[in-house]
């Protein structure tokens, strides 16, 4: 099931790397205006959709940035279905 192409929508063609994930937080804390600004990382898409290792990985690789406060918030998009594959057993 494919719900949100990301490759017809975005021409990328390689997923994000967990250092892509890095290099992205970063980026984004080198660019704050101001000091006080909170940043929220999003995976978008159809996150929970991805391979379970691969989803764990980027969210494995953003932790240190939550726990430290650096990013105060994750979001992700997820395909309603996709939540019984993830968290009920057939």
């Amino acid at each position: 099931m494919q719900l949100c192409n990301q490759v017809s929508i975005t021409g990328i063609q390689k997923q994000p790397t967990p250092q892509d994930v890095i290099n992205a937080i970063q980026a984004a804390v080198n660019n704050k205006s101001h000091k006080t600004m909170q940043l929220e990382l999003a995976f978008g898409g159809s996150f929970t959709a991805l391979d379970h290792n691969y989803m764990v990985s980027l969210l494995e690789t953003a932790q240190p940035f939550v726990t430290g406060g650096i990013i105060t918030g994750i979001r992700i998009s997820l395909v309603p279905m996709q939540l019984i594959r993830l968290f009920c057993s057939a």
